[in-house]
């Protein structure tokens, strides 16, 4: 990018760097939910695959990020819902201007200007979610250098400095 000097075609493989470029983690919740999490930083495409097992069925979708550098057809983003005893179920995304599909305007609408009396969800998170989400990652990573499982209440607690 012209402002940010962020070159996606630097040689992330150096010698000198020295973080992994390929993350798995698998996640048990306390209620019973298991995640199952993979990241590849040098991937030819920037984007995700996702797929949620329910005790209704199966929600799967991706999307594909910086179209400009993808030299291939990437298919456009949809929801595809597979419930288990009826037919599937097909989504259409809907398109808005701004960044992330159109999900910046509305999250800084929403920081700056207070949320839409109209929505009748949110979308912006707290700081509780925020910590869990930063938690999960330092657990990833310490995982990886302790060779163990991290778990959460670990990762919480106080400790004397």
């Amino acid at each position: 990018s012209l402002y940010t000097a962020y070159r996606p075609d630097a040689c992330i493989f150096d010698e000198e760097i020295d973080i992994e470029d390929t993350y798995v983690a698998a996640v048990k919740y306390d209620g019973g939910a298991l995640l199952s999490y993979s990241i590849v930083f040098s991937a030819p495409y920037e984007g995700y695959r996702l797929t949620i097992n329910g005790t209704k069925g199966r929600i799967e979708s991706n999307e594909f990020h910086e179209p400009s550098r993808i030299p291939f057809a990437f298919p456009e983003q949809t929801i595809e819902y597979y419930p288990l005893f009826e037919s599937k179920q097909t989504i259409q995304v809907v398109k808005n201007e701004g960044g992330h599909g159109g999900g910046d305007p509305l999250l800084l609408e929403d920081l700056f200007l207070g949320k839409d009396p109209l929505r009748r969800y949110d979308i912006l998170a707290g700081a509780e979610a925020g910590a869990y989400s930063i938690a999960v990652g330092e657990g990833m990573w310490r995982s990886v250098a302790e060779k163990k499982p991290i778990g959460m209440k670990e990762l919480f607690q106080m400790q004397n400095v």
